[in-house]
């Protein structure tokens, strides 16, 4: 066992501690402004709970949060793989807030601003896209991957990049999320960097707020825009399934270049590919310690659904 690696029992701690702070600010909230509360909530419950516990275990903090360096051509192909992958994710949260609004006849998304002036435009840059990409990369894919990793590569990648899907608490974008976790995982796997990680992470936000940005500047003076599909919903049924076939087919021609630059990467990164030692065994003893934070998703879900279920 690498002794200087979480263990599973640890990573479990580290998790159920966040989904505790996390349960205390969902629901009470810090502040009322939505940068200061996310700046709060990035840094205080995702972020140093990760490190403070890595400091508790005397474990090594740059190897659990993979601090390598990673060059330019890699930096470049990242950049623009999730570039390519924006219309993926798009087209998959679309369909998945189709199934939503089928079932429940209607969509509850985040209120999540869209930013209207140059200064809030740096702002949510800075939130959404910095704070969220280091803080959310330090703890999922650094601290809690390198906890888990010993159940296997292709297991580590789907528990991880499910548990970064369900923190989200959003019904309507769990399979964009899903796969772009994957993606991010892959990149982060291939060059054993954080780093990589924080940069697919906030080139993916970033972009996504700038496109906010421009669709609301592009609009109509009076007219709003907003984060979610409503604007589609409310238009009639063939209106909606010719935007799912412009989707998709938008969706399959920008994954087949995914694909292609990521088997790039892959030829790129052959000597800082990640190392996993794959335990013959996992007790549930060692696992435990995810319980209580599952418990409090799964509670946080329940919440979600009956707001879903109401008149």
């Amino acid at each position: 066992m690498d002794r200087k690696k979480l263990t599973l029992f640890q990573g479990g701690i580290i998790f159920s501690v966040t989904e505790i702070l996390f349960l205390v600010a969902y629901f009470f909230g810090i502040f009322d402004n939505y940068y200061i509360n996310g700046i709060m909530v990035e840094v205080g419950i995702i972020l140093l709970p990760a490190i403070i516990f890595i400091l508790i275990f005397k474990k090594d903090i740059k190897v659990n949060l993979k601090l390598k360096k990673i060059n330019w051509i890699h930096s470049l192909i990242i950049v623009v793989t999730m570039w390519f992958m924006i219309p993926v994710s798009l087209s998959l949260s679309f369909i998945s807030a189709i199934i939503v609004r089928f079932i429940f006849q209607k969509n509850i998304l985040p209120d999540i601003p869209v930013p209207g002036d140059v200064p809030s435009l740096l702002l949510s840059i800075i939130v959404i896209g910095l704070f969220a990409a280091i803080c959310e990369e330090i703890l999922f894919r650094g601290a809690l991957w390198s906890s888990v990793e010993k159940i296997g590569l292709r297991k580590s990648m789907i528990l991880i990049s499910l548990v970064f899907t369900l923190f989200h608490f959003n019904f309507e974008k769990i399979a964009g999320v899903f796969v772009l976790s994957i993606v991010i995982c892959y990149i982060v796997y291939r060059t054993n960097s954080i780093f990589a990680g924080i940069l697919a992470h906030f080139t993916n936000n970033a972009t996504a707020v700038l496109f906010s940005y421009g669709v609301l500047k592009s609009l109509p003076e009076g007219m709003e825009t907003s984060s979610d599909f409503s604007t589609i919903f409310n238009q009639d049924l063939s209106f909606i399934i010719g935007t799912l076939i412009i989707f998709g087919i938008i969706a399959i021609i920008s994954g087949s270049v995914v694909f292609g630059l990521l088997y790039l990467l892959k030829s790129q990164t052959t000597k800082t590919v990640m190392i996993i030692k794959q335990s013959s065994f996992i007790s549930l003893r060692n696992s435990s310690t995810f319980i209580p934070g599952f418990m409090i998703m799964a509670g946080m879900y329940i919440y979600l659904l009956s707001k879903y279920l109401a008149g």
